[in-house]
């Protein structure tokens, strides 16, 4: 009995409180694991696919802008083009 009166400071003050750390720390784990982490992986891929179809976008408006840019460097070369001369007779 005597022994667990002398143990008995140390394993309510710092034993306990060694305790308590690891219970909060695997607590953080698991919530952590359990629910945080399936949460970002759903909204990094939900970002991914957002970004993906943004760039499907993008190389469509791309493709149509080159082809706008053509058809005008086109109409300029034909404006600009000299006139045929025509003879005089």
């Amino acid at each position: 009995m005597e022994q667990l009166s002398t143990l008995a400071p140390y394993l309510a003050g710092p034993g306990s409180a060694v305790l308590v750390c690891i219970l909060i720390g695997w607590g953080g784990y698991k919530l952590m694991s359990d629910k945080i982490l399936p949460l970002l992986e759903t909204a990094v891929s939900r970002h991914l696919d957002q970004i993906d179809r943004m760039m499907e976008t993008h190389s469509a408006e791309h493709r149509a802008i080159l082809t706008a840019c053509e058809t005008i460097t086109d109409e300029l070369r034909r404006d600009r083009a000299p006139a045929p001369r025509v003879a005089n007779g």
